[in-house]
């Protein structure tokens, strides 16, 4: 199935489909909340009514908006490559015909839907399907694991032990480190936005899905795959782990921000 016959099919489905719980698919929703609450504050005026206008449904925001292709990824399984990216373990750089040969992976259907967003030919429907999957995909890609080893799936494969349950790895990065969290989303997202310095924020604004799937593929090696040999997870390793999330997460709120500002002018 193409971007395109995705999004025809993806059209059709109401926005009160029953939701889904799924860890298969990138942050959680609260990590996707988070990521969409720090963008939320940050959109100019121009983007602001741009969203509203294309989102024009009831109690529709943003952080809706980021929950909802992970709600309908069971009906539709043909769009769950869209969620990630898988290098070999040697990369370095991203390839498309190596990586991404079929463009049915995170980094081309997010510069699909970024065209799809700003085409004044596209329907509505699409447009609306469109912006959320960029708020998700922006997420997404932040997550180390979603721009993981192609041998371990980004890490699904990889069985460890958390608190005396057997964990994927894949799944701590997901959503257990958010989750340990203190607070509501729009909280967690409110202090992480007030802890960014005004360089980091204006550092964070800037680079491409590839730039920041490299990133989380630097994280991966640096970090990620530092568990001891027994498979134990640590609450050393877990101290370093939530320092990683916590700034994944701020920097996808500003990077979501700047990417809507500059399409949505």
């Amino acid at each position: 199935m193409t971007l395109r016959q995705s999004l025809f099919w993806l059209a059709i489905i109401v926005f009160e489909l029953s939701s889904f719980s799924s860890s298969a698919y990138g942050w959680g929703p609260k990590g996707h909340e988070i990521v969409a609450y720090i963008a939320e504050a940050h959109l100019t005026d121009a983007a602001r009514k741009q969203v509203n206008a294309i989102l024009r449904l009831r109690d529709a925001t943003l952080a809706k908006a980021s929950t909802w292709p992970d709600e309908v990824a069971p009906t539709i399984p043909e769009m769950n490559p869209y969620h990630f990216i898988n290098f070999p373990k040697d990369a370095n750089e991203y390839e498309r015909q190596r990586d991404c040969g079929n463009r049915n992976c995170l980094i081309e259907a997010l510069a699909w839907y970024q065209r799809v967003l700003t085409s004044e030919d596209a329907p509505l429907n699409e447009r609306r399907i469109a912006l959320r999957f960029i708020v998700h995909l922006v997420g997404d890609v932040h997550q180390p694991l979603h721009a993981g080893f192609r041998t371990d799936r980004g890490g699904r494969t990889v069985s460890v032990m958390f608190k005396g349950q057997n964990n994927s790895l894949h799944l701590l990065w997901d959503n257990v480190f958010v989750e340990l969290e203190d607070g509501a989303s729009r909280e967690v997202a409110a202090w992480l936005d007030q802890g960014a310095t005004p360089e980091e924020r204006r550092e964070w604004q800037r680079g491409t899905a590839v730039d920041w799937a490299l990133e989380s593929l630097t994280l991966v090696r640096s970090h990620v795959y530092s568990v001891p040999e027994s498979g134990e997870i640590t609450a050393d390793y877990v101290k370093r782990a939530q320092v990683v999330v916590r700034r994944r997460l701020a920097q996808a709120g500003m990077r979501l921000a700047w990417l809507l500002n500059e399409l949505l002018r």
